[in-house]
């Protein structure tokens, strides 16, 4: 896919590290802590199968599954937004630009907050036909793992877009720190939680420690902006976007309770999706203007 371009800007490519270049330094200045945050991101995973390889059998499986399920919209949604946006906030920032830096993180916000919240709550209530079809034998183990991933859908995507805007800054130590600390609150919270809730305590220990480190994110950068990134201005049509969706998703589940799993969860989700999608058209016209 690169080679068009590469070779329209006559790019010649030459063997050498030039680590005199100072571009090539910042780079690597750069690449040390973010490899230490993905470190740290990946402990939580060993903690969390420690955590449930102390439980029920499947409990390891149900939430290695769960997990799955629920990067499907957050990748989709979140990791791709703020991966499309990351150039675009490097010029802002590269150019002083910081009110339009303000400006498209608050749009980006927004949108994440229009889709994740409705989403989420379709899938809570709908998605437990096609779990037990897909995955027999987890009964409601998996299905409840899920839901509690599910509720930290909107901090796992606003936690996307909050750790790149730092990386727009070329600061990587920031998110480091606060990987760290989600690491650290991980622990703390999911042996409490995995006691008392088992499965679903773990994966509810995910939700509450991405979406705290999110917030978290965004307080630090606010204090570095002249004028705050705000989240109190979404609009009350997400309410009714996941109030109708939600209650689609259950009179979906009613209608196809004697349909195939594969039929009825399907037409659970559908239902729902079509309720919630005109309260948060205009998010869907902004993110197609974005």
């Amino acid at each position: 896919i690169q080679i068009p371009g590469l070779l329209r800007f006559q790019f010649v490519w030459r063997p050498i590290i030039g680590l005199r270049d100072a571009d090539l330094r910042r780079v690597l200045r750069l690449l040390g802590p973010r490899l230490l945050t993905m470190l740290a991101i990946q402990l939580t995973f060993i903690v969390r199968d420690n955590l449930a390889s102390r439980l029920e059998s499947g409990a390891v499986s149900s939430l290695t599954y769960g997990w799955m399920i629920q990067q499907v919209p957050e990748t989709i949604i979140g990791t791709a937004l703020a991966v499309a946006l990351l150039p675009t906030l490097s010029e802002h920032i590269a150019r002083g630009d910081e009110e339009s830096f303000r400006a498209t993180m608050e749009k980006a916000a927004r949108i994440l907050f229009a889709l994740t919240l409705p989403i989420a709550a379709i899938m809570a209530l709908g998605i437990g036909p096609l779990l037990d079809f897909a995955f027999p034998g987890f009964g409601d183990t998996l299905l409840w793992v899920t839901r509690g991933y599910l509720i930290g859908l909107f901090g796992h995507s606003l936690k996307e877009l909050t750790a790149r805007s730092f990386y727009a800054r070329q600061n990587a130590l920031v998110p480091l720190v606060t990987a760290s600390l989600n690491t650290a609150l991980y622990i703390a919270i999911g042996v409490l939680m995995f006691r008392g809730f088992g499965a679903f305590g773990i994966s509810l220990t995910d939700s509450v420690v991405f979406t705290l480190e999110a917030v978290l994110l965004l307080v630090l950068l606010n204090r570095r902006l002249l004028y705050p990134v705000r989240l109190d201005r979404f609009p009350w049509r997400v309410g009714l976007s996941v109030a109708f969706g939600a209650g689609a998703a259950l009179a979906g589940l009613a209608l196809g309770g004697s349909l195939h799993p594969l039929l009825g969860g399907s037409l659970a989700l559908g239902l729902g999706g079509l309720a919630a999608l005109p309260w948060i058209l205009p998010e869907i016209k902004i993110l197609l203007r974005l």
